[in-house]
């Protein structure tokens, strides 16, 4: 597959309900999937082998998606996702990095994924992650969020803290498996 001039692999921008299904995506300059604004709501991305120079996918705001049953080699998710589920997914030396940028990182769920050499940073709101498996990389951190949910995580043998929640309030961090923690990240 030959991707746009920018160099990503597949763009969407202003297309909504966008599916990207079962694709070995190469993109060693650029982006794996690169997902444009509020315009490209309820897009899914399901069953693909994402190996990218750049981010695997990288959304700018684009709410309502669904990340499911991908393998992410290298590079993981980045971006502000919002209301978005990221479910069922394998990072090898990549991970899942959700951030405040034109909009924020807020409602969304982080379940069932098993990160290799990655970890799940947060920034943002009333976010749920669950039942995730994370070692050998950065573990989960949030920073500045808050209202968040963190339970039945595993998360050890990760470089530094295996959890850690710094300059945030009001996470609720349960029934979590892990070897170090820092912050204010409480059982």
């Amino acid at each position: 597959m030959i991707g746009p001039p920018s160099g990503h692999a597949i763009e969407i921008t202003a297309s909504p309900t966008v599916q990207v299904l079962n694709f070995v995506i190469e993109a060693p300059n650029g982006r794996g999937v690169s997902i444009g604004g509020p315009a490209s709501s309820g897009y899914v991305i399901q069953g693909n082998r994402i190996k990218a120079g750049g981010d695997g996918i990288a959304s700018l705001g684009a709410p309502g998606g669904t990340v499911r049953d991908n393998a992410f080699l290298g590079r993981g998710i980045s971006g502000d996702l919002n209301s978005s589920l990221i479910e069922g997914n394998t990072f090898i030396d990549a991970g899942i990095s959700l951030f405040e940028g034109g909009e924020r990182a807020d409602d969304n769920v982080v379940r069932r994924n098993v990160l290799r050499g990655g970890g799940i940073s947060l920034t943002g709101a009333g976010n749920t992650i669950k039942s995730n498996f994370v070692s050998g990389g950065t573990g989960i951190s949030l920073l500045h969020a808050f209202s968040n949910v963190i339970r039945n995580n595993t998360s050890i043998e990760n470089g530094g803290c295996d959890i850690n929640d710094t300059l945030g309030g009001g996470n609720t961090w349960t029934k979590n498996r892990f070897g170090t923690k820092c912050g204010d990240a409480a059982e």
